[in-house]
């Protein structure tokens, strides 16, 4: 008889739980149709910039420019100091990029830092998770050398 019981309310239960959210999903609710997804917030990203020496302000060629959100975005300076990089993160408006003198020996050493990048959305997201592109298309990024004492 106890077996009875708990299969008669599990089946019970299975049909007002079925029955409930079908009923709270109909347009006739008010409430529109639901939309369940599985996700979490992301944003895609591009900052070009240059990375220059913070007392000469030229640009620093070999100087490895890294973000790191889902997986590595790195790109290395070209002569003229210029960079490129791009990907996928979390949502936010100021990205933090690790900046690695990968050549010391061509042009000084320069000291390994951090720098901010701030973004600007240019493309609305898709209305769920992704919330759009965001660009620095200008970013100029300061490394100091070190002194050799």
């Amino acid at each position: 008889m106890k077996c009875r019981w708990i299969k008669l309310c599990q089946w019970l239960l299975g049909v007002l739980g079925i029955s409930a959210s079908i009923a709270s999903c109909t347009p006739e609710s008010g409430r529109g149709s639901m939309l369940v997804e599985y996700g979490q917030p992301n944003m895609d990203y591009s900052v070009k910039g240059k990375v220059v020496d913070s007392k000469t302000g030229a640009g620093v060629a070999g100087i490895e420019v890294k973000h790191e959100p889902w997986g590595s975005q790195i790109d290395t300076t070209g002569v003229d100091g210029s960079f490129e990089i791009s990907g996928n993160t979390w949502p936010e408006t100021n990205i933090r990029v690790d900046l690695r003198d990968i050549d010391p020996e061509k042009d000084g050493n320069y000291m390994n830092t951090q720098a901010t990048v701030q973004l600007k959305q240019v493309k609305k997201g898709n209305g769920h998770w992704n919330e759009g592109l965001f660009e620095a298309d200008d970013a100029i990024l300061k490394v100091t050398k070190q002194d050799n004492e």
